[in-house]
C-alpha cells in the first residue's frame, strides 16, 4: 500500500503517541508498504523517518489557515491509496486530502474524545467525522469514550492495542550489576515512574505514598524519569519542594527526559503509574512488564485492560495514597516472595501486546474498506 501518514512534532520527548507512530511506520515499511510522512515540526525523529519513508513533507500548520491551499496542493500528485493519522489535531487536514484524492481515511485514537463547544470548531469536527473511514482505538476505554461523546458508530471503531518491541524491552539477567552502575545498594528496593510530569499524572500522590514507605523503615529509592511539556518547570519544582517538605529528598532522583526507559525498568523493582485522568493505554505499563517488572497503576482508562487476570491486584483507585502504599508495601519484595512474577509479566505482554500482533491488526484494518 501507498500510505500518507500524518504526524505532528517528530520528537521522542513528547510521549507514547510519538513512540507508537514511529514503531508503526517502521514495521509497515519492513513489510513493504510505501510511506509518505507529513509533519508540522521537525525534531530528533526526523532523520529516522527519512530513512524509512518514501518521502517526507513538511507543512506550515495543520490548523485551518491562509496557507492551507498551498499545503493541500502538495499532495495532489503524491501516489497514495490510504491516509492514516494518530493525532486529532490533523484529522481535518486528513479528511480534506481523503476527499480530494477519493481515498479512505483511517485514524488511530490515542486520547479521549475532544468535545468542541465553539460552533465553528464543532462544524469542522462534524465534517471530519463524516469523512473518516475507520477508527482504531488503543483501548476499550477510548473506544467507549468516542462512541459515547461523539456518537461514532460502534461497529466502525476497532480496538488495536499498542505493541511493544520485545527485542528492545527485555529484562537484564543481572539487575544487581545494573544497579551498581547507578550506585544503588543491593538491599535497596527501587520504585520508578516514567512519563511526563504533569498534574494529571498524579506523581505528587506517588511521592506521598513513597513517603509512607520511607517512614515504615523500608530501605527504598524512587526514580522519576520524565519532564513536563504542558506545565513547564513549575510542576517539577513543586514535586521537588514536596519531597523536601516530607524530608525524603535524598531518597528521590529526578532524571529528566530519558531516551531509553528500558534501562530504568531493568534496575527497578516496581513501576508505578499514578495517573488521575483517562490514560488511554499506558504504554509504560506494557514496556515495564516486558522487562519483567511488575506495575502498580491507578484504575483509569486502558490500564485495567493491560493489568488483567492476576495483575488486577496491582490496581488502585486514582489518588488513593494509602491504597498505593499498601500495594507497594505488600509487593516490593516480590523477587523473594513470588520469584516467577517477572517471567509471568513478560509472558503476558508477549501474548497480548507484542509489536507483531499490533502491526498484524493495523495492516489488516488498513487493507479493509
Amino acid at each position: 500500500m501507498n500510505i500518507i501518514v500524518l504526524a505532528d512534532y517528530l520528537s521522542t520527548e513528547l510521549g507514547g503517541i510519538e513512540k507508537c507512530l514511529f514503531e508503526t511506520c517502521l514495521h509497515l515499511h519492513h513489510r513493504g508498504h510505501l510511506i509518505t510522512l507529513v509533519y508540522e515540526t521537525p525534531g530528533d525523529q526526523l532523520e529516522q523517518y527519512q530513512q524509512i519513508c518514501q518521502r517526507t513533507i513538511q507543512i506550515k500548520n495543520f490548523k485551518l489557515n491562509l496557507g492551507y491551499i498551498g499545503d493541500l496542493s502538495k499532495f495532489l500528485n503524491v501516489p497514495a491509496d490510504r491516509i492514516y493519522s494518530h493525532y486529532y489535531n490533523n484529522f481535518f487536514f486528513g479528511a480534506l486530502i481523503a476527499m480530494l484524492k477519493h481515498i479512505p481515511f483511517y485514524v488511530h485514537l490515542h486520547l479521549p474524545a475532544p468535545i468542541e463547544i465553539n460552533p465553528i470548531k464543532h462544524l469542522k469536527q462534524s465534517f471530519t467525522l463524516l469523512n473518516i473511514t475507520k477508527y482504531f482505538a488503543v483501548s476499550e476505554a477510548v473506544r467507549t469514550d468516542w462512541i459515547q461523546h461523539l456518537k461514532v458508530p460502534d461497529d466502525n471503531v476497532s480496538i488495536v492495542y499498542n505493541g511493544i518491541d520485545l527485542e528492545r524491552f527485555t529484562p537484564d539477567d543481572d539487575y544487581l550489576k545494573v544497579r551498581q552502575k547507578w550506585k544503588i545498594e543491593d538491599d535497596t528496593k527501587v520504585i520508578c515512574y516514567v512519563g511526563r510530569l504533569e498534574s494529571y499524572k498524579g506523581v505528587d500522590h506517588l511521592i506521598h505514598a513513597f513517603s509512607q514507605l520511607c517512614k515504615s523503615g523500608i530501605k527504598v529509592k524512587l526514580i522519576i524519569a520524565g519532564k513536563s511539556i504542558i506545565s513547564g518547570e513549575a510542576y517539577e519544582d513543586s514535586l521537588r519542594h514536596l519531597a523536601v517538605q516530607l524530608g525524603i529528598q535524598e531518597h528521590i532522583s529526578f532524571l529528566g527526559h530519558v531516551s531509553h526507559p528500558e534501562q530504568i525498568y531493568q534496575l527497578s523493582d516496581i513501576l508505578v503509574v499514578p495517573s488521575l485522568w483517562l490514560e488511554a493505554f499506558g504504554l509504560v505499563v506494557a514496556e515495564a512488564m516486558a522487562c519483567q517488572i511488575p506495575v502498580v497503576a491507578s484504575r483509569v482508562g486502558g490500564m485495567p485492560e493491560i493489568l488483567s487476570g492476576e495483575f488486577q491486584e496491582y490496581l488502585f483507585e486514582p489518588g488513593d495514597e494509602n491504597q498505593l502504599f499498601s500495594i507497594l508495601q505488600k509487593n516490593l519484595n516480590w523477587r523473594v516472595d513470588n520469584p516467577q512474577l517477572g517471567q509471568r509479566c513478560r509472558k503476558h505482554v508477549i501474548k497480548k501486546f507484542s509489536i507483531d500482533r499490533n502491526i498484524d491488526r493495523v495492516e489488516s484494518l488498513l487493507s479493509s474498506r
